[in-house]
């Protein structure tokens, strides 16, 4: 008998015991679920230094007047430190142009990134986003500022910055990739982003960073599927200043912002965008007969933006290098001549006058083998909304005509804002694609200006605001924070930006 109470109080105990463990797992689990994002725990960071540190984001296709659109109270709260009314983007207006002169301080026709999509007779490879070529070293010419700061014995955390995963060689003798990085992949949440920029924040002072990048996309996506200012694009503003206050406040709670040892924060955006309508396009095959095999690495720049019509289209990048192959022959390293003999050999039309490698706002066009005039003077004939170009005759302000750089074309087509081009084939399948908005456009329209704000240490106190400046600058602004001492070569100019610091 007495064993069997002693039982049955064991078994009361381990139920006891097993009900309390129960409801301490559902309080922590409800706890969790109901943790607000912008809660931070922690010692605050009083003693850290980060004074000489810099984080730069870059919001995808944020226009420069985006804050006439939408309540962004962070973001308009760091404008009262520095505010760059219109950051001008280079020539075109496009997001790996314009990530990568930024990074780099050069101009494209040096920074080897001429276009979102190009080829490469030379080494007879296709670039486009995404591909598998894009991550080949040879693409990547000047050196990204992370390489500049870690051989001067510093650490970089890039969180999706465009050529961030890349082994780019810079001033290296073998590709260098940032000390800490994350390649690109669109379904990381905003959360997790910047989740991981904190842990790379919190590690030990030797193996810290001083340099990090963040980027959002979600204001391009809807630009383009519904055009700029509109209901989707505000949301997707608001949204994004959501998070940077989830930023701000896990500084704050570090001890790090608007502090004399705070980390200096920048936000940009590598240009803006338009207003775009299928009522505004100009069919090529109009007026000159083009090849038609790579048409879909041609086309590759309207996928990117709408990737349910990758099965449909047949589109992938092994098809693209394959088409690229039977085009082109498998010596690489060919001469213009010899690549033009090539292209009219293997081409199965032979008849046609050009091939475009890219629809674009502003388009590269190859002329057939002794046709260039004469393709010429067609478009030129026929531009009404467009403006023609032999690649020698680009204007100087575009900087795009350096002839040390063959990834751009003979003939360049630069379109009037708001147009756009296609081969009638994918025109009368997706003409709806053409409607929301677009950028690449020439770096001179004001919709094409992102915008640059600001807040830290290191830059003047009181209210700052600069009318323009180019985003190759930006290299400039990320050396003087630092303090790099050897530079890489650049097309910038440190007295266009010495206005902005103490």
């Amino acid at each position: 008998m007495v064993a069997k109470q002693k039982t049955q109080s064991l078994k009361v105990i381990i139920a006891v015991i097993l009900v309390c463990i129960f409801l301490i797992t559902f309080s922590g689990i409800f706890l969790f679920m109901n943790f607000k994002e912008e809660q931070f725990v922690g010692a605050i960071n009083e003693d850290i230094d980060m004074s000489q540190s810099v984080l730069i984001i870059s919001i995808d296709a944020f226009r420069h007047d985006y804050f006439e659109c939408a309540e962004a109270p962070n973001l308009k709260g760091m404008s009262d430190q520095i505010h760059i009314q219109k950051l001008i983007p280079p020539f075109p207006s496009k997001t790996f142009v314009s990530h990568y002169s930024q990074i780099t301080g050069l101009y494209p026709a040096w920074s080897g990134i001429v276009a979102n999509t190009m080829y490469d007779a030379e080494q007879n490879l296709t670039f486009s986003i995404g591909s598998a070529s894009s991550q080949e070293s040879l693409w990547w010419w000047g050196e990204p500022f992370w390489i500049s700061n870690q051989r001067e014995g510093h650490l970089s955390g890039t969180v999706f910055w465009v050529a961030s995963d890349v082994g780019i060689y810079g001033r290296n003798e073998s590709p260098t990739y940032p000390t800490y990085y994350l390649s690109y992949d669109r379904d990381v949440t905003y959360k997790a982003r910047i989740d991981q920029f904190f842990d790379w924040l919190d590690l030990p002072e030797a193996i810290r960073p001083n340099f990090y990048t963040l980027y959002f996309e979600s204001v391009d996506d809807m630009g383009h599927m519904y055009g700029p200012c509109s209901k989707e694009v505000t949301e997707a503003i608001e949204d994004v200043d959501n998070w940077i206050g989830y930023l701000i406040r896990g500084l704050e709670a570090r001890g790090l912002w608007k502090a004399p040892n705070g980390l200096n924060v920048i936000v940009d955006s590598d240009h803006g965008m338009t207003k775009t309508s299928k009522d505004k396009v100009i069919i090529i095959d109009d007026y000159i007969q083009i090849e038609t095999s790579l048409i879909h690495c041609a086309h590759m720049e309207h996928l990117h933006l709408y990737p349910s019509l990758k099965d449909d289209f047949r589109y992938n990048d092994l098809d693209c290098q394959k088409r690229n192959s039977q085009l082109f022959h498998d010596d690489s390293r060919q001469n213009k001549k010899r690549f033009q003999k090539n292209l009219n050999q293997n081409s199965p039309s032979q008849d046609y006058e050009a091939q475009v490698v890219n629809f674009s706002p502003v388009t590269q066009i190859i002329p057939a083998e002794g046709k260039e005039e004469q393709v010429y003077q067609k478009l030129v004939n026929a531009s009404q909304n467009w403006t023609v170009y032999k690649k020698e005759d680009v204007p100087s302000k575009y900087h795009y005509s350096w002839e040390g750089n063959s990834r751009i074309k003979p003939i360049i087509i630069v379109l009037d804002l708001g147009w756009s081009i296609s081969d009638r084939a994918y025109y009368e399948k997706y003409p709806d694609n053409f409607n929301g908005g677009n950028h690449g456009y020439a770096n001179d329209h004001d919709d094409m200006a992102g915008f640059f704000v600001a807040s830290g240490p290191a830059f003047v106190q009181e209210n700052n605001s600069i009318l323009k400046l180019e985003n190759l600058e930006i290299y400039q602004i990320l050396q003087k924070i630092v303090g790099l001492k050897n530079p890489a070569p650049n097309n910038g100019t440190m007295k266009n930006v010495e206005s902005l610091f103490q």
